[in-house]
């Protein structure tokens, strides 16, 4: 009795064993398409910010040069009252440190 027992679920691991290797299968597939095209999204998206990241950075230096001629300039060369105390305050306060903007390179 105990030999028909292992006998029997012997044949019954063999039998799943041709559907398990089906869902394993699908289960690899699954998880490729699942990684593989997001991933390829992002390598696109990354690729075109490659691209313009030149341009880009140039144009903001540019805004940032024109902003800090105009925040320079206006005063015919002479330095206000304003910005004699702004040349005085240190470096990194809030009153000259940082180009205008807030942005530093």
């Amino acid at each position: 009795s105990s030999s028909s027992s292992s006998s029997s679920s012997s044949s019954n691991l063999h039998d799943g064993g041709a559907e398990d290797a089906g869902n394993a299968k699908a289960l690899g597939d699954a998880l490729a398409v699942t990684m593989l095209v997001p991933w390829g999204f992002c390598f696109l998206a990354y690729s075109l910010l490659h691209c313009t990241y030149g341009r880009d950075k140039r144009k903001t230096e540019a805004a940032l040069a024109a902003a800090q001629a105009a925040a320079d300039g206006g005063g015919g060369g002479m330095l206000s009252d304003s910005k004699a105390s702004d040349r005085s305050a240190p470096a990194g306060s809030a009153a000259g440190g940082a180009p205008a903007g807030g942005i530093e390179l």
